[in-house]
């Protein structure tokens, strides 16, 4: 039996497009200056040699150079301001953590903020704004439907 042997993941043409187009037009690197980095960040002479990680972390610092966030919230999941906002609003009701997972378990069947999906979220913060605004229907009162006066 032949030992296994690890081979890291390579360098994607995405990642090669994103650490281009960060370095010459957002920062006007030269190429000289980015086959340094990549070979300070990576121990070898081309872009096009890194590893998936080691692109990661030249793409992170690139950004981080750029100004730029290196934080991007990945696909599916709920934006660190949707979140925010869902804290926010269950604050400003005067809702503990406890209430609010309370309210997120029983009506979407998801025991925690963090488990809340892009979709899921977006429904999350519609039904607590309308909590707030009051346009609930079992709340929803006019003059005529609580007519509790007797009739003689």
């Amino acid at each position: 039996m032949g030992a296994y042997e690890y081979t890291p993941a390579p360098i994607t043409p995405a990642q090669k497009r994103c650490i281009y187009t960060l370095a010459r037009r957002e920062l006007n690197i030269s190429d000289e200056d980015i086959h340094a980095m990549t070979f300070y960040l990576g121990g070898v002479e081309h872009v096009s040699e890194l590893t998936a990680k080691q692109a990661k972390s030249m793409i992170d610092m690139l950004k981080d150079m750029a100004g730029q966030d290196t934080n991007v919230t990945r696909r599916g999941k709920p934006t660190p301001r949707q979140i925010e906002l869902i804290n926010s609003i269950s604050c400003e009701m005067g809702w503990n953590d406890d209430r609010l997972r309370a309210f997120i378990e029983k009506r979407f069947r998801i025991s925690h903020v963090k488990f809340l999906d892009d979709k899921t979220a977006v429904k999350v913060i519609e039904a607590l704004k309308a909590i707030k605004a009051g346009n609930r229907g079992e709340r929803r009162h006019t003059g005529d439907d609580r007519n509790t006066s007797m009739v003689t």
